[in-house]
């Protein structure tokens, strides 16, 4: 698709996805945070179609997407911090950013057996915690959601999954975001908690490495889902990617090593 130099364009899932997006979008930077304004077009709405499917245009943000480090660890949590202190209305939100309720449904392709068996663990170790109140959490904050300008000023994309729920979840997918294809670094996942704590935000170690759990098996099921290409009839082996940082939360990843500065 042809843009307008120094605009985004965001593809979204549905025309209410799109909308929803638009007023979250208003929403948050009203209240100061950085991320990118949707545009007005030209009729004056600010949802498109292209192709059959929604989609909406930002402004664009001159950056670079952060290379995962320690460093960027603790911005990351720094960053959630604030997120999770902020209360949209709760229309603009998913109403969690878990699995959802039918995902038991057929397995019944290659590679279906073993991923319902990792979804199982991660959903009961994830249930067997203490219940915690359920704050905005982003839900998606991978280093590509995020944009670090010339001023050092990080800018926080994509806000589609944006939900209520634990705060700790949210971390848990910046943890895996952080792992990407690789095995969860305890020093990586020590910045991240200590960058939370910095700006006022509480998660255990443990409670993040249960999260980090389930927030890796939700997105093993989305992708299975999806399949590769995102093509939603054909389930796919992109899932398989996330197998290291899985089995990196399934070693005994001592709690020692992930010291939570309070």
């Amino acid at each position: 698709m042809r843009t307008t130099p120094g605009h985004h364009i965001l593809d979204a899932h549905s025309a209410d996805t799109a909308c929803r997006l638009v007023r979250l979008s208003d929403w948050l930077i009203s209240e100061g945070v950085a991320t990118p304004a949707i545009l007005v077009r030209t009729d004056g709405g600010r949802v498109g179609n292209h192709a059959r499917r929604p989609v909406i245009a930002t402004d664009f943000v001159g950056g670079r997407h952060p290379v995962p480090s320690n460093r960027h660890a603790y911005a990351t949590g720094a960053a959630l911090a604030q997120i999770h202190r902020l209360d949209p209305p709760r229309d603009l939100c998913l109403p969690s950013r878990r699995l959802p309720a039918d995902w038991r449904g057929t397995y019944d392709v290659a590679g279906g057996a073993q991923l319902r068996e990792l979804l199982e663990e991660a959903e009961a170790a994830f249930a067997a915690l203490p219940a915690r109140k359920r704050s905005f959490i982003h839900g998606d904050l991978f280093p590509d959601n995020m944009l670090e300008d010339k001023d050092g000023v990080i800018h926080l994309l994509d806000w589609e999954t944006a939900a209520f729920d634990w705060p700790a979840l949210d971390l848990g997918f910046a943890a895996i975001g952080l792992a990407g294809s690789r095995q969860l670094a305890p020093r990586m996942t020590d910045a991240l908690l200590t960058g939370y704590s910095s700006a006022s935000g509480r998660v255990t170690d443990d409670e993040l490495l249960t999260a980090a759990h389930y927030a890796c098996a939700v997105l093993m099921f989305h992708r299975f889902r999806h399949g590769i290409g995102g093509h939603p009839t054909t389930p796919g082996d992109g899932w398989r990617a996330l197998l290291p940082a899985w089995q990196s939360l399934r070693m005994p990843v001592a709690s020692a090593q992930l010291e939570v500065r309070r």
